[in-house]
């Protein structure tokens, strides 16, 4: 499995004299003692080195990630064995663009003419070694991205960018979108598990989400692993919770205000000390204990292949905790309105300023309810 080097000379008067590096060596000076070719013509005409190699007899085994957009940009790792000490001037990785000879999608009937005008393409990519000894890495080019669902893509390596390896591997391309989160709205203090809308996606073994922050917080793009729901072919993820995050903002907050009271003059405290007490309270009072996280929103973008990430801009929005004030009844079962409650006139009242307990409510199965909300502390 070794490469080795051969020196290749020409000769184009029947072998009377070769072109060749060292001495000038010829028939004629061979045999009848004739004067090699002088140096200058040696420098002239130098030998070409031809590279023997084993040929892989197999192609590549897989490759990493297994999809790009059609965009391109995506750093692929194609494993396959190589010759030891091969030149590598020439690897390349043709990515072959096949039409379909049936439209199977039938969202994509209608487009029966568009399928009858495409042609077969390739687009070729430089490779280079992987430092790891893997196999070859390349970047993957741009492609037809108004048509990229009519196509299907193969990966074939080439070690002198001539002849190219068997075997060639299935890829996937793709024009991905992210429409709509499902919910697109959370509670700060617990994870909330939310399924993106999207069109344009292919199967994949690799599937991520990154969220982007508020830029005045300063945090760094956060990146998730998502899942796929094979019941629904929906993709679907799990948005983080930020409630330590809240307590280190306001813990900041409280350091702020606490060293902004430090500097001024000491407020007059009353005679039986409540004064301090006060002080206190309005310092919490004036520290919101979410951090201001509370209605903050989050961008989310998905990725196929861990590199590639959309640019869609859908926002997913933290809301403060909540806790319920009041219950209404909207509408029975039969959708019509409730009867307000008839007062009993034989029931006992209270005195004035007695505290009224709330009344029972009856709530018949399939009742639309209406909550009251108001933020919690």
């Amino acid at each position: 499995n070794t490469t080795l080097a051969a020196l290749l000379s020409v000769s184009v008067d029947g072998g009377a004299t070769w072109t060749q590096g060292g001495a000038a060596a010829s028939r004629h000076a061979a045999v009848d003692g004739s004067s090699p070719t002088a140096a200058g013509d040696e420098d002239a005409h130098p030998p070409t080195t031809l590279w023997i190699a084993p040929w892989p007899a197999e192609g590549p085994a897989h490759v990493e990630p297994d999809c790009s957009p059609a965009a391109g940009g995506t750093e692929l790792l194609l494993h396959v064995e190589l010759p030891s000490k091969m030149p590598v001037d020439a690897l390349s990785v043709k990515f072959g663009c096949r039409p379909p000879e049936a439209i199977e999608d039938p969202e994509l009937q209608d487009r029966a003419e568009d399928l009858a005008k495409l042609a077969l393409y390739e687009a070729t990519a430089k490779a280079w070694l992987d430092p790891g000894g893997r196999g070859i890495r390349c970047i993957a080019p741009k492609l037809d991205e108004a048509n990229v669902r009519l196509y299907s893509y193969s990966l074939e390596v080439s070690l002198d960018g001539v002849v190219y390896l068997a075997r060639p591997l299935p890829f996937a391309v793709y024009a991905l979108k992210v429409i709509a989160l499902e919910p697109n709205l959370g509670p700060l203090q617990e994870p909330t598990e939310v399924r993106i809308k999207c069109t344009g996606a292919v199967p994949s073994a690799v599937k991520r989400v990154r969220l982007d922050f508020r830029e005045d917080l300063g945090w760094p793009s956060r990146v998730v692993p998502a899942m796929l729901d094979h019941t629904t072919g929906e993709i679907y993820f799990s948005m983080p919770e930020l409630s330590a995050e809240a307590r280190a903002l306001a813990d900041e907050e409280r350091a702020r205000i606490a060293a902004a009271q430090a500097e001024a003059p000491a407020p007059e405290q009353a005679g039986d000390g409540s004064g301090g007490a006060s002080a206190e309270e309005a310092q919490e009072a004036a520290v919101d204990p979410e951090g201001g996280l509370g209605g903050m929103e989050v961008v989310v973008e998905l990725s196929l292949n861990g590199q590639n990430f959309t640019e869609d801009a859908v926002r997913f929005a933290y809301h403060p905790q909540l806790e319920p004030k009041a219950i209404e009844v909207l509408a029975g079962p039969d959708g019509a309105a409730p009867e307000p409650p008839k007062e009993d006139p034989k029931a006992k009242k209270g005195g004035k300023g007695a505290v009224e307990e709330p009344a029972d409510i009856v709530v018949l199965p399939a009742s639309k309810l209406g909550c009251e909300l108001a933020r919690g502390a």
